[in-house]
């Protein structure tokens, strides 16, 4: 390849690591940083040697692991023989307080939550090439707060950790595709003519600090540490994100974790190779690495303290946490440890994952991933690879149009002007005066409404009339009254007819949207319930437009969304075209941040177009701060027909209006505002912006 896209990879942790292995397979050069050696993120299994005992092995990845596995044919409860409890957990010496083994549990498994449509959730254990043989059952009690333990297993690789799920996808040398820099740390950020440039930084060899290291270009960049810590990176590098995208990312957060590692010269009085407490102990996981087959020296001892407890006392000194739980481990052991070593990780546990495999901006791209994504797919483990799959899936189709461009695809530079029109005369304004495309509806004052089949025939004779029989596409209105887009049978039933029947008449597309309200269970002010997209009646009315070969447009019901992300990306997947937004705030110029997050989400899957009570005066401002390649909008003036001269006091109540103005085109406003959008400059992705 002469001239390969190269995408840039911060992070070489499991979403990392699998995302170089599947962008490689695509043929797409991939430079990744990491500042550690060797990759592999939290899954870390770390040698380190102890004075007196030799190499120590300490596998922290199965504090990841736990909860996982490829799972048992049998319970493997048989394998536990009741203990008694040590005294500081038994002190009034109960009878019976000891083992009661329940069967196979899995302390902590997560209920997956709904997944976005046509993205179902991914296990990394079923993708890892092991063979089975290569596992083996490690026991582990589960010690409740009434002084009883579960026994279940823990199936777990024979050699190397944790750390050997990953032996396949680690590749530190270099080839035409792949480099991977260890113990290298990307310190700034610069976006430059749609590519990225990213400037490094490497430990000085005697731990001195740090040395000036080299810079990169990419065509792409994927973050996928932590998210708190990408937007570190951005912020430090003065890289300015779209307002609706980075008030998203804002939600995501993480708990930090303290382990303690811990080398005893004596056997333990640890009843399994792992014991996991459910009790007021600060320590919530303690692991014998020996026991477990990973290390050959030992005991070799993790001691995880529990999210709550690492929260409350992060700020303490070292010092202070490594007594603390010492003094909490102290009951299973039976000489002092003779070294031991606290690890922090100020982003351990993600606590509010985003539910969507990924964000993205598109100009210039760039994605965020890792286990901050995929909440429905539950483990971190499982949702880290999850986001690392669809982000490949996501980012080819982007480069793709990225190589388009260095072929020197020429498009236009016209922005496109869709009109939303309620009559015949209103057409031919629309058609004379610049309009791209025609919206037909009406009631707009409601919102818009279905129009009736023959405004419809009218309103094409009088387009192909303007246009000395040109084609100007005409999309209709599919609503079958005004209020919310929650709808009944009957009323869909209508919707189903009417869409066809306007097909079969040679509407160019339909625009509708239908909505889903699941109310809450709770029965609370705060959590009043969800508002998602109907996606089966939805996919109906695709459905529908497609066997016509006509498109689909979602309108603005979109804007009732709480999770717009998921909510594009169903869209997308359902075949929609284009949806019509304002950001979710009455007027399109106050939106303009979250649109622009939604239009470089989209990317070129579907055409985010902005819309709602957008003037000639508000375009400069939306295409500027939005990129975005189509506006909608309606631009209407008043007009007063003289009905309610002799009774005005009926114009409130049967006009609608205090005066009894109607509302129609405004042909010299609609001149202005196509004069505003042909002087602007490209502003579409990448400058770029297609013929309707």
């Amino acid at each position: 390849m002469s001239d390969p896209l190269r995408v840039a990879i911060v992070g070489g942790g499991l979403t990392g690591l699998v995302l170089a292995h599947e962008l490689r397979h695509q043929g797409i050069a991939v430079t990744l940083f990491d500042t550690r050696f060797p990759l592999g993120g939290r899954i870390d299994t770390r040698t380190i040697p102890v004075p007196g005992i030799g190499p120590v092995t300490f596998d922290l990845g199965c504090l990841y692991l736990h909860p996982l596995g490829p799972g048992a044919p049998d319970p493997l409860v048989h394998r536990l023989q009741p203990a008694p409890l040590p005294p500081a957990l038994n002190p009034g010496g109960q009878a019976g307080a000891g083992v009661a083994p329940h069967g196979w549990i899995r302390p902590h498994a997560r209920v997956p939550s709904s997944s976005p449509h046509g993205l179902p959730a991914l296990d990394f254990l079923n993708s890892v090439p092991l063979d089975s043989q290569e596992w083996h059952p490690v026991p582990v009690v589960f010690v409740t707060h009434q002084d009883y333990l579960h026994g279940y297993a823990l199936f777990y690789p024979q050699q190397g950790g944790s750390s050997r799920l990953l032996d396949h996808l680690r590749h530190c040398g270099y080839d035409e595709y792949r480099q991977f820099y260890t113990q290298t740390e990307v310190i700034a950020l610069e976006e430059r003519n749609g590519r990225w440039r990213l400037r490094t930084r490497y430990p000085r060899p005697d731990g001195s600090g740090w040395e000036s290291g080299d810079t990169f270009l990419a065509d792409a960049l994927v973050l996928t540490q932590p998210v708190p810590q990408a937007l570190e990176l951005l912020d430090a590098s003065g890289f300015i994100l779209p307002d609706g995208l980075r008030d998203e990312l804002l939600r995501v957060t993480f708990a930090p974790s303290l382990t303690l590692l811990a080398v005893t010269p004596a056997p333990t009085r640890m009843l399994e190779p792992v014991m996991y407490f459910h009790t007021h102990s600060p320590v919530e996981l303690l692991a014998d690495h020996q026991a477990m087959g990973t290390s050959t020296h030992g005991p070799a001892l993790t001691a995880q303290a529990s999210p709550q407890w690492c929260r409350d006392y992060w700020d303490l000194p070292d010092s202070e946490i490594t007594a603390t739980l010492l003094a909490a481990i102290n009951p299973w052991l039976t000489e002092r440890p003779i070294w031991y070593q606290l690890v922090r990780r100020r982003y351990a546990y993600c606590q509010s994952p985003l539910n969507l495999p990924f964000a993205q901006l598109t100009q210039p791209p760039l994605f965020f991933a890792g286990d901050s994504f995929a909440a429905y797919a539950g483990h971190g483990i499982n949702r880290a690879y999850t986001s690392a799959i669809y982000t490949s899936q996501r980012m080819t189709r982007v480069l793709s149009d990225v190589m388009r461009q260095r072929g020197g695809r020429r498009l236009s530079q016209r922005c496109r002007l869709e009109v939303v029109v309620t009559t015949p005369e209103e057409a031919r304004t629309a058609v004379t005066r610049g309009a791209n495309r025609l919206l037909l509806c009406s009631a707009l004052e409601l919102g818009g409404l279905t129009p009736s089949l023959a405004c419809f025939r009218a309103v094409r004779q009088t387009t192909q009339e303007a246009t000395h029989h040109g084609h100007i596409p005409i999309t209709v209105m599919i609503r079958p009254r005004g209020g919310g887009f929650c709808y009944t049978d009957d009323e869909f039933d209508r919707m189903q007819a009417e869409a066809k029947q306007f097909l079969e008449e040679g509407a160019d597309g339909i625009a509708f949207g239908i909505l889903k309200y699941s109310p809450s269970s709770l029965r609370q002010a705060h959590n009043p319930g969800r508002v998602t997209i109907d996606l089966d009646r939805c996919q109906l009315l695709v459905q529908l437009a497609k066997s016509y070969g006509k498109e689909a447009v979602f309108h603005r019901a979109f804007d009732c969304l709480a999770d717009r992300r998921n909510g594009l990306h169903e869209l997308i997947v359902l075949g929609f075209q284009r949806v019509l937004t304002s950001g979710g705030t009455p007027l399109a110029l106050d939106g303009t941040g979250v649109l622009a997050a939604d239009i470089q989400f989209a990317a070129w899957d579907i055409d985010v177009v902005p819309c709602g009570g957008i003037r000639t005066s508000h375009l400069a401002a939306i295409v500027q701060h939005t990129h975005c390649s189509h506006i909608a909008a309606s631009f209407r003036q008043a007009v007063n027909d003289g009905s309610f001269v002799e009774r005005p006091r009926l114009a409130e109540q049967m006009a609608r209006t205090v005066d009894g103005y109607s509302y129609t085109l405004n042909g010299p406003e609609l001149m202005d505002a196509r004069n505003v959008l042909d002087q602007l400059p490209a502003q579409g992705l990448y400058g770029m912006n297609d013929e309707s």
